[in-house]
């Protein structure tokens, strides 16, 4: 399950989202390229393959919700 080896890495409050891959998390230490590193190794050490993964921060996501949010109401 994606969700323990999120766990297993030691991340906290780990939540998937139902099939899509996507996985929110807190992580202790802030080094994106770190964390990417870490999640990409062990998903290829659980599943035997490569996965691209991309880190946004709480910040990010926000802003591309809100810009998302904002473009429907544009749009209207």
């Amino acid at each position: 399950d994606l969700r323990e080896i999120y766990e297993s890495l030691g991340f906290q409050y780990v939540v998937t989202y139902i099939q899509s891959g996507n996985v929110t998390f807190e992580a202790a230490h802030t080094n994106k390229t770190d964390i990417k590193t870490n999640i990409e190794e062990g998903i290829k050490a659980k599943y035997g393959f490569d996965v691209p993964v991309t880190i946004r921060t709480k910040d990010e996501f926000a802003a591309i919700s809100q810009t998302s949010q904002l473009a429907c109401y544009e749009a209207s």
